[in-house]
């Protein structure tokens, strides 16, 4: 299997080079209230809109203000494009599948995780990219942007 590695904090993660659609720079992120707190807004690319998610929320890492080195990975969960919003992009790496702990192994780490990478250097953790948002989330979401998009009725 090929991956994608990226980090937060001192933490590696990995997602499946297969769910990556592309890797951008960090751009200006629209606030969308009344939402959780591990989505930090949205942006627009190519007139699409795209909800970033702070995935260190869901490993309960310190929140940060954005720096213009951070990048955004695209990747599509239920047939829709969202942003990860991650400080570093890694390395392409090709994983044996005998070095990776699946989630049953480690059913503590949550749903988010598909498993663990052991390597030399450190443990690397597979990001589940499907479970950050369940599908009614999402089409919730985007009912926000598209509100928080059309302007306000003037009051006559």
């Amino acid at each position: 299997m090929k991956v994608l590695t990226f980090g937060n904090s001192d933490i590696t993660f990995a997602i499946p080079v297969q769910e990556v659609n592309r890797v951008i720079e960090i751009v200006a992120i629209q606030n969308l209230p009344d939402t959780p707190a591990y989505i930090s807004g949205f942006f627009e690319l190519a007139n699409n809109a795209i909800p970033v998610i702070d995935i260190g929320h869901f490993f309960t890492l310190k929140t940060r203000e954005p720096e213009l080195s951070d990048k955004f990975i695209i990747v599509s969960a239920h047939q829709a494009p969202i942003a990860l919003w991650v400080e570093k992009v890694s390395e392409l790496m090709d994983i044996n599948d005998e070095i990776i702990a699946t989630n049953k192994e480690l059913a503590y780490l949550g749903e988010k995780v598909k498993g663990v990478i052991k390597n030399q250097k450190n443990l690397i953790i597979i990001c589940d990219t499907q479970q950050f948002l369940e599908r009614s989330q999402l089409d919730d979401l985007f009912k926000k942007i598209e509100e928080s998009k059309t302007p306000l009725a003037e009051a006559n």
